[in-house]
Formats: structure tokens, C-alpha cells, sequence
């Protein structure tokens, strides 16, 4: 009976074999039966043959087999199957010869109550058992109710007493819940029941209604998290009466609880019955006046959280946006004359650009440099900024055609010196063009070079203007109309 093989064939033969060869196996395995009932495999082969039982005999064997065992087996994994299947396919038996196993279940009903598996068979047995034995259990629980309702499965039972429960039971039930509110409705498990107490009728859920309508206790619930449930609960089942004076409790405490979860649970509910027309004219306004205050400071902080988070986005948006073309579009390398840039230059002075406000200049100053992360182009000089001005560059690029070698090793420009130099080993200088503007060429010359001088390039200045200093090499200053902003330099 207990292989795993075996189990199979002992199934077969039981149910395929007469009565007296059934009572010859009860007899054989009646030392073993406890045995058998918690193996894994065994638990099988025995429901098999108590849902095969036929005679007094196989009764008889299998009741003596178990008397003094049968919380044991109720607490088992597999054992309190063999009960279930007693009292689930052998209720004729539950009243007579298996009486005793209400018996024991009522000797130790909080050990079977707040157990696991044993809960279970305990609320099987209520909706099993005659009346005379439903009794039986009920007392023992109603004895025991308190602890029961606060155990993580002992609430179960009392829940399920409440569903099967008449009016004298649920009334004693009320009662106790009544005496102990506070602690009842504010644990996880308990609270539930509570609940389920407040929805019978309403001459049984008065005690209860009737508690929860004491401002120092409504002060409490209101404020808790399982505790709330309940107050809502009773708002949706409450008499008029009752429901009015709850509300008139309630409305001074939803100052202290807006903020929170469960003040806005309530307060939904008591504008439910408001909708309903069942609270006063007075509550009513009330409770909107609330409402409205809970809404509006709910708007202003999520007005202020939103505004700030669009201005950060905003503004690294624009940063990054506004670098990248910068970066992409500064300097490129141009066989041009000097002529064409002298020429043309004095078109640019009246350049007028973007106009940043204040506030955006000094937060830009504070900002941190952005970096980009462009590959460079074939034949490029990659430039890594030094300074921390609000508009970087990455690479500036030269001609093609006719270029010597150059010393690429970067320094940070002097306090006196700024700019972007860019020198030639042998002394000549390449053209460079500013692709903001392409047609605005620096000349080729070795004995100065020229520089963009005046206020800084968008999005912090408005305009350009040409001026030459006496150092060999070629390079280029960004000025922000206060000093100059120095990026770095090629030597």
C-alpha cells in the first residue's frame, strides 16, 4: 500500500474485491493503519478503502484503528486527507461510528484551529456535521472567538462559523468583536472578520456600528491601515442614524489624514453616500469643503513636482541639443582668402542673435560641462575642452589639401591669452571657416592670427566681430560680453 508502484494494484484489487475479502485486508492492516494514512502512497491505497467500506466489520476496524489518533492525522499532510474523505464521501458515518472525530477536534480546537491544514478540516466538519454537532463546534470557537479572529488561519474558521452561523450565534459573535474593537479591527487578520460581522444583519452588526460611532475610537481606525476598511465598511452598511454620525466623526479627522492613503479611501466613501443622498445637507457641504481642500493641495504639489521636473528636462534638453549643433557645425577648413573674410566680416557685426534671460545665464554658468560623444570625421583634430563654459566642442576640422604635420598636444590657454590656437609646426596656418556663418573665412597668415571676439556663440551671446593679436599661430575666442571664456588651446 505505501509503494509507488504498489499503491495502484492494492486501489484496483479493492475495489474489484467482495466484502469478506475487504474485511480480511482491514484486519491484516489495522496495526498499521496510522502508519499508512501519513505515507505519501499509503494515504491513496486507505482513502480507496474507506470509500469501499460495506460492513460493520471493515467500520469497526477502521474506527479503533484511528480513535486515539486523529488530531494527529488531522495535522498531517497526508493524513488529514483520510479525515476529509470521512467527512466529505462518509457523512453517514460522521454521526454514528465516527462521532468521536468531532470529539477530539472540540478537545483541542485551538491546536486545530490555528493550524494549517487543520483549519481546513475544521471548516469541512462545520458544513459536514449535523446540527447537534455544528453546536458542538460552534461553542468551542465562540469560547475561543478573540484568538481565533487574530490568527492567520483561525480567522478562516470564524469566518466560515459567521456563513453557517445562526442569528444566536453571530449575535454572541458581534458581541465579542464589540468589547474589543480597537485591537480587533487594527490587526491584519482580525479586522477581516470584523468586516464580515458588520455585514449581517443589521440588528446583529449594531453593537458593533454602535462602538464604531465613539469619537475616540473612530480617531484611531480612521488613521490605520486595516483599520480604515472597517470604518468604510460600516459607513456602507450603517442606518441612517448611525451613517450620519459617523460622518459628523469623520469630517474634522479628514484635516489630519489628507495627506494619507486611507483619509482619501474615506473620503471617497463619505461623498458615495453624499451621492446617494445618504448623509445630511450640513455633512454634505462639508465633506466637499474637505474634498476640495484635499484636492487642491493634492493639485498644487503635483503642479510643483511636474513644473520642476519639466524645467530639469527642458532645460538638459536644450543644453544638449544646442551643443551638439555647436560641436557639429563650428569650424571646417576652406581655401579662402583673406580678402573674402575682411570683406564680409563687417556684415556679421550687426549679427543679432539669441537674447538669454538672467536667470538663464546663471544657471547655465552652474551647469556642468556636457560631454558629446561624436566620432570624429576622417582627418579631424579632436579638441577636448578645458574650461566649463555652457557650450563645449569636440573636434574642430581642417583641410585636406596641402596640410603639414601638427603638434597635437592640448594646454589650458593663459588668464591673459585665451582662445582655440591652431598652429602649423613649420609656422603656416590653415584657413579655418565657421560653419555658423560659412561665408566668413579667417585668412591664411603667419604672423597673427584672428579671432571671433565679443559676446559668446548661441544660446548665451548676439553677435561677432574680427580683431587680430600678435602670436604666431591661428585661433579663435569666445567672449561672453563680461570676459573672455576661455575653451582651450592647440599648440
Amino acid at each position: 500500500m505505501c509503494d509507488p508502484f504498489g499503491n495502484y494494484l492494492v486501489q484496483k484489487l479493492v475495489a474489484l474485491a467482495p466484502t469478506h475479502h475487504k474485511n480480511l485486508i482491514w484486519l491484516r492492516i489495522q496495526a498499521d493503519v496510522p502508519k499508512i494514512a501519513v505515507d505519501q502512497h499509503g494515504t491513496r491505497s486507505l482513502q480507496r478503502l474507506v470509500d469501499c467500506i460495506d460492513d460493520d466489520v471493515q467500520i469497526a476496524v477502521f474506527g479503533n484503528s484511528i480513535r486515539n489518533c486523529v488530531v494527529a492525522l488531522i495535522l498531517d499532510l497526508n493524513g488529514n486527507h483520510v479525515i476529509q474523505k470521512i467527512l466529505n464521501d462518509r457523512v453517514d458515518l460522521l454521526a454514528t461510528s465516527f462521532s468521536f472525530v468531532v470529539d477530539s477536534i472540540c478537545n483541542d480546537m485551538v491546536r486545530v484551529a490555528t493550524h494549517r491544514h487543520g483549519c481546513c478540516v475544521l471548516q469541512r466538519c462545520l458544513k459536514s456535521c449535523g446540527n447537534s454537532q455544528f453546536h458542538q463546534l460552534a461553542l468551542q470557537i465562540m469560547a475561543n472567538c478573540q484568538l481565533l479572529m487574530a490568527d492567520q488561519f483561525g480567522n478562516y474558521v470564524v469566518q466560515h462559523l459567521v456563513s453557517y452561523g445562526d442569528s444566536g450565534v453571530n449575535s454572541h459573535l458581534a458581541l465579542q468583536a464589540a468589547a474589543n474593537l480597537v485591537n480587533l479591527s487594527t490587526q491584519k487578520f482580525s479586522s477581516n472578520v470584523v468586516e464580515r460581522l458588520l455585514r449581517l444583519d443589521r440588528s446583529i452588526a449594531l453593537p458593533l456600528v454602535k462602538e464604531l460611532c465613539r469619537p475616540e475610537i473612530l480617531a484611531v481606525l480612521v488613521q490605520d491601515q486595516y483599520g480604515n476598511y472597517v470604518v468604510q465598511t460600516a459607513i456602507d452598511v450603517a442606518d441612517d442614524e448611525h451613517r450620519l454620525m459617523m460622518a459628523e466623526l469623520v469630517r474634522p479627522l479628514l484635516v489630519t489624514v489628507k495627506n494619507t492613503p486611507f483619509g482619501r479611501r474615506i473620503q471617497i466613501k463619505l461623498e458615495t453616500a453624499m451621492r446617494q443622498g445618504r448623509v445630511g445637507h450640513g455633512t454634505q457641504s462639508a465633506i466637499q469643503f474637505q474634498g476640495q481642500n484635499m484636492g487642491q493641495n493634492m493639485g498644487q504639489n503635483v503642479g510643483q513636482n511636474m513644473g520642476q521636473n519639466m524645467a530639469q528636462n527642458m532645460g538638459q534638453n536644450m543644453g544638449q541639443n544646442m551643443g551638439q549643433r555647436l560641436n557639429q557645425t563650428l569650424y571646417q577648413s576652406t581655401g579662402s582668402k583673406q580678402s573674402q573674410f575682411q570683406s564680409e566680416i563687417s556684415g556679421f557685426q550687426g549679427f543679432q542673435g539669441y537674447q538669454p534671460q538672467a536667470s538663464q545665464v546663471s544657471q547655465a554658468s552652474q551647469a556642468s560641462q556636457p560631454q558629446f560623444q561624436i566620432p570624429p570625421p576622417a582627418q579631424t583634430l579632436a579638441f577636448t575642452p578645458l574650461s566649463t563654459g555652457s557650450s563645449t566642442f569636440s573636434q574642430i576640422p581642417h583641410s585636406s589639401t596641402n596640410e603639414s604635420p601638427f603638434q597635437r598636444s592640448l594646454s589650458q590657454s593663459s588668464a591673459s591669452n585665451p582662445g582655440l590656437h591652431y598652429h602649423s609646426s613649420s609656422g603656416s596656418i590653415d584657413p579655418v571657416t565657421p560653419l555658423l556663418t560659412p561665408s566668413y573665412v579667417l585668412s591664411n597668415t603667419s604672423s597673427s592670427y584672428f579671432a571671433l571676439k565679443g559676446p559668446s556663440l548661441p544660446p548665451f551671446g548676439h553677435g561677432f566681430s574680427s580683431s587680430s593679436h600678435m602670436s604666431p599661430g591661428l585661433g579663435l575666442d569666445l567672449d561672453d560680453g563680461m570676459g573672455n571664456l576661455s575653451l582651450g588651446s592647440w599648440k
